[in-house]
């Protein structure tokens, strides 16, 4: 155990882990438990998978389908990035393209903490990676449980802090880029929280170049449209379904049909959560950057709309 604890450390050094080592140093982690030298050694791993993904940044579109407003996706304010709370690969994508889209000057914005409420940025991400995987190994859970992931995820988020010292934070591009919440915290109405994920991007905007923006795919107009088209849930899945089998159809129909979604509220079956969302979008430079690694995204994938305006 001495000589794997004295490799792990070699490997901190190799990594150039913390802001200086020295015999304090060497002290302080020979005094940490199993798990914290365990999370450390995994926290670093995962810190290489996230840096070398993806390879080039002219591949993200291998990875990811994108939905612009504008000509170059550096030239959106707003970048949304689509997730399934319970994937570890799609959100291990998403925080690889963060890494090499963010610049200084930017912010990032999360899921499930009330607006201004801060975070640092490689906790939440690598935390939330974390708790995925063990959320993913637990066989009793049938369904996505929220509290079951935020208990995990304190667990992470304490090892975090603990051994952020030992941590290989310097190969990322994430230490100086602000975080913050964007949800409503106190309501589990979508529409409501929505309209806290516009009001959160909108102050920012005043604050920051850019802001970088992980929720739910479902918080997304594009993907809350899909899925009640494929889902046929809308007067309007008969028609797309024939303009989705057909060869040669012009894709442009099915924009009209995504804008007629929500803006004719009385064609529309149910209310679509987004609409704030959407009605951001109209006037705002935005891109999405949905896995294509996301669950369903294969199903949806012909049903997904290039635009909002």
């Amino acid at each position: 155990m001495k000589i794997l604890g004295a490799l792990l450390f070699g490997s901190l050094l190799f990594f150039g882990c913390g802001d200086k080592f020295d015999n304090q140093s060497e002290k302080e982690f020979k005094h940490l438990s199993k798990e914290e030298k365990d999370y450390i050694e995994r926290f670093n791993a995962k810190v290489k998978e996230i840096r070398d993904f993806p390879p080039k940044i002219k591949n993200l579109q291998k990875y990811f389908h994108i939905i612009k407003s504008v000509s170059n996706l550096e030239d959106a304010r707003v970048i949304f990035f689509p997730e399934r709370h319970t994937h570890e690969l799609n959100q291990l994508w998403s925080a690889g393209a963060l890494d090499k889209l963010v610049k200084p000057g930017d912010a990032v914005l999360f899921e499930g903490a009330s607006v201004n409420r801060k975070f640092d940025v490689e906790e939440q991400i690598s935390t939330g990676i974390f708790a995925v995987r063990e959320y993913e190994k637990l066989k009793s859970q049938k369904q996505y449980n929220p509290q079951a992931i935020s208990k995990i995820q304190n667990k992470y988020a304490n090892l975090f802090f603990k051994t952020i010292n030992f941590l290989a934070l310097n190969e990322l591009n994430l230490k100086a880029i602000p975080g913050f919440g964007w949800d409503s915290a106190a309501s589990k109405d979508l529409s409501i929280r929505n309209q806290a994920m516009v009001f959160s991007i909108t102050q920012k905007l005043k604050e920051y170049k850019r802001v970088f923006v992980f929720a739910g795919s479902l918080h997304i107009p594009h993907y809350e449209f899909a899925d009640r088209i494929e889902l046929a849930e809308t007067l309007y899945a008969t028609q797309l379904t024939a303009f989705t089998t057909t060869p040669g159809a012009n894709r442009n129909e099915i924009n009209d049909v995504f804008y007629n979604f929500f803006e004719a509220s009385p064609n529309v079956l149910t209310k679509p959560s987004t609409k704030s969302i959407f009605d951001f979008m109209k006037t705002n430079d935005f891109a999405i950057l949905i896995p294509k690694n996301l669950p369903r995204f294969k199903e949806l994938e012909s049903y997904l709309p290039q635009n909002v305006r």
